[in-house]
């Protein structure tokens, strides 16, 4: 019999104690007993067997037991094998013919001889098995047998590219992996997944990523496209990989990718050029590169007798394309030119004269003072120039530069062919000679053309369209402006010594702190010819006229409707007149002045001068003395065929219907109308009722030329009999 452990011998040692003391017992009682009984075949006696019952390693019979027993036969044995932890039982061996299942550890025996028998058993193995689920394989014995409570070899969970392990399928994350003191059977299943990466786009300096930046991709997946976008002024150049895949999408990945696109700032080319005439200076001319965004300052300079237009070509971000200083922005590749000019067409001959179609040509005549010029269109605060030559802001804030001075006057032709300049502005209140014209010499001419809503201030010598004149300027008008100055200050001319004719100033106002003043001229020293000033005031100190402030030149044909107000030598066609002459002319404006020597039609007249067939129906006002309805005083002058209606009043002394005071010279043949001047004395002339100043046979009387209205001819009074004062010849006409 094998050897069996110590707990198994207690166990044999304790059933063999049993039947022997079950044994001694029996052989007592036999002893005891009547004498035994022969059971034997023979005698008729049921037959005993024994049964020796021995077990392997592994487990033990619990019943009957491990023994040797004895019974009946016939008799029908329980067998019971047990086995131990860790093995199981296998079978019965010997001499087993009787047992109903050998291989069962329950069954039976049947005793009909006696029987020796062993229960089998044996140690449990057990099954190690490792699977690999998709993506990976195992290293390794797989599958194992073992013994129990014996340990399993190594295995590990290899994972195929682009995958990784990541447990066993009983949560293990043991690997490699040694299965130790295994008490049953193993089988698990290694579990791979796919590796995945993530993709990094990042942007530098000067730009931005459109796509998604951040990305998860399988492995041998393809990632999604990102596009590098440069910002404005900038390219993109490259990705930190060295890639210039753009857009880009990675492909097949199999790690991760952290990329950071690149970009540079743009480089534009600016090429610059001119235009004959002048250069640019800075920076020059020729082409010339610079970062985007970069502010290039612009200075073109014109050549003698040139001027700066404009900047042409690509001018978009030119600051002022108008000025000759300025600056460009580079944001692409530019090319310009600065354009110089001289005149729109013509070569400033007498035949051919320059073209003036913008302020630009206008402007450039000053250097050509000699040239004939004439107007092409009118001019006005959106034509060409304006901003930069003519207009408040220009030159510094001192509007147009007049054209000509004393020392370089303008000599030449300028026809304006009726074109209008407008909206010019002139703030040069330190300056003599002002206007459109500052000074024109004696040969030089301006003749048709119109000055609609000037701005004009100067000092002395200061007009609308010309400060001061010794040649001609005819058939030109001052509209709806403003000129201000200190003396000899016209609305149309500051001073002339030359020619004035078919001139007038209207709707404007001519203001000033000294003297000289005029609606239309300030001070003429020449003559003054079909002239008006209408519609317009004028104000100042002394001597000031609605049309002419000081003359002692002559003024022929003309009128004045504007008001005047003045502290002395006012009049309502002329303040002073010294050594000139009036004829055939009248006013009709209102007259006030603060002082002495205020007339309907002149202020004061000095001798050595005449008045001649002129007339005034203004009202005369005046605050100090010498106050008359024609004239305020008469100092020499000779007065001939004149006539006044307007009322005259004044505070001061020597206030006469037609003449205020009359120191010297004489008063021929002059009329005052009694009723409406409210004065019934004068010192000089004749007073008359109205009825008597609307017959022709007053005047007819005195051997004026006079008609009556529908006999006119070319005489130098027409009279509406009854109806009306007499008139001039020329108001006929027009």
């Amino acid at each position: 019999m094998k050897a069996i452990r110590n707990s198994r011998n207690h166990h044999f040692m304790t059933m063999v104690g049993v039947l022997l003391i079950a044994a001694a017992l029996c052989m007592g009682m036999t002893g005891c007993s009547p004498a035994a009984v022969d059971d034997s075949p023979e005698n008729g006696t049921t037959q005993q067997f024994n049964l020796t019952i021995t077990c392997t390693y592994g487990g033990s019979v619990t019943t009957p037991g491990v023994d040797t027993f004895e019974y009946e036969s016939g008799t029908e044995v329980d067998l019971v094998a047990e086995a131990d932890t860790g093995h199981h039982f296998v079978n019965w061996t010997g001499e087993t013919d009787e047992i109903a299942d050998v291989s069962a550890a329950t069954t039976t025996i049947t005793m009909h001889d006696h029987y020796s028998i062993t229960a089998n058993f044996d140690i449990n193995q057990y099954t190690l098995t490792y699977n690999a689920g998709a993506g990976g394989s195992i290293v390794g014995t797989t599958p194992q047998t073992v013994d129990h409570g014996s340990d399993g070899t190594e295995v590990e969970a290899v994972p195929d590219e682009g995958y990784h392990f990541v447990e066993w399928s009983d949560s293990s994350v043991e690997n490699p992996r040694t299965d130790t003191s295994v008490t049953g059977d193993i089988t698990v299943t290694a579990n791979f997944d796919i590796n995945q990466y993530t993709l990094t786009y990042n942007a530098g300096a000067g730009g931005s990523i459109v796509g998604t930046t951040l990305q998860t991709v399988n492995h041998g997946s393809d990632g999604t496209e990102v596009q590098a976008v440069p910002d404005e002024g900038y390219h993109f150049v490259e990705w930190s990989d060295s890639s210039i895949e753009n857009p880009r999408t990675d492909t097949s990945v199999t790690g991760d990718i952290t990329v950071t696109a690149t970009f540079a700032i743009n480089r534009h080319d600016l090429t610059i050029d001119s235009t004959e005439g002048g250069s640019v200076t800075t920076p020059g001319e020729g082409t010339f590169e610079y970062d985007y965004g970069t502010e290039v300052d612009l200075i073109a300079e014109a050549d003698e007798h040139y001027s700066f237009v404009e900047w042409t070509g690509n001018i978009t971000t030119i600051l002022d394309p108008a000025a000759p200083e300025t600056t460009i922005t580079t944001e692409g590749d530019y090319s310009i030119t600065a354009q110089f000019i001289l005149f729109d067409g013509g070569s400033g001959e007498p035949d051919d004269p320059y073209e003036i179609a913008n302020w630009h040509h206008l402007d450039n005549i000053r250097n050509y003072l000699d040239a004939d010029f004439v107007l092409i269109n009118d001019l006005d605060s959106d034509t060409a120039g304006y901003t930069e030559l003519a207009s408040g802001t220009a030159n510094g804030s001192n509007g147009w530069q007049p054209i000509g001075t004393s020392d370089e006057a303008f000599t030449g032709i300028f026809d304006g062919q009726g074109h209008a300049i407008r909206h010019v502005v002139i703030n040069r209140p330190d300056d003599d000679d002002v206007g459109l014209f500052g000074f024109v010499g004696e040969v030089g001419a301006i003749s048709d053309v119109g000055l609609v809503s000037a701005a004009v201030t100067g000092r002395d010598r200061v007009g609308g369209l010309v400060g001061q004149s010794s040649g001609s300027v005819s058939n030109c008008y001052s509209s709806e402006g403003t000129v201000y100055a200190r003396n000899r200050v016209g609305g149309l001319v500051g001073q002339s010594s030359g020619s004035v004719s078919n001139c007038y100033s209207s709707g404007g106002s001519v203001e000033a702190q000294g003297d000289r003043i005029g609606g239309l001229v300030g001070h003429n020293s020449g003559t003054v010819s079909n002239c008006y000033s209408s519609g317009g005031n004028v104000e100042a100190r002394d001597r000031v006229g609605g049309l002419v402030g000081h003359n002692d030149g002559s003024i022929s044909g003309s009128y004045s409707t504007d008001s005047v107000t003045a502290r002395r030598q006012v009049g309502g066609l002329l303040g002073q007149n010294d050594k000139g002459s009036v004829s055939n002319s009248y006013a009709a404006g209102a007259v006030y002045g603060s002082d002495d020597d205020v007339g309907g039609l002149v202020g004061k007249s000095n001798s050595d001068t005449a008045i001649l067939n002129s007339y005034a129906t203004g009202s005369v006002k005046g605050k100090g003395n010498c106050v008359g309805g024609l004239i305020g005083k008469n100092d020499g002058a000779t007065i001939t065929n004149c006539y006044s209606t307007g009322s005259v009043s004044g505070d001061g002394g020597y206030v006469g219907g037609l003449v205020g005071k009359h120191d010297d010279g004489d008063v021929i043949d002059s009329f005052w109308d009694m009723d409406t001047s409210g004065q019934t004395g004068s010192d000089g002339g004749t007073g008359k009722t109205t009825l008597e100043m609307q017959n022709i046979a007053t005047f007819t009387a005195v051997e004026w030329d006079i008609v009556l209205i529908d006999a006119y001819v070319d005489e130098t009074w027409y009279i509406e009999d009854g109806v009306d004062y007499p008139r001039l010849g020329w108001q006929h006409s027009s």
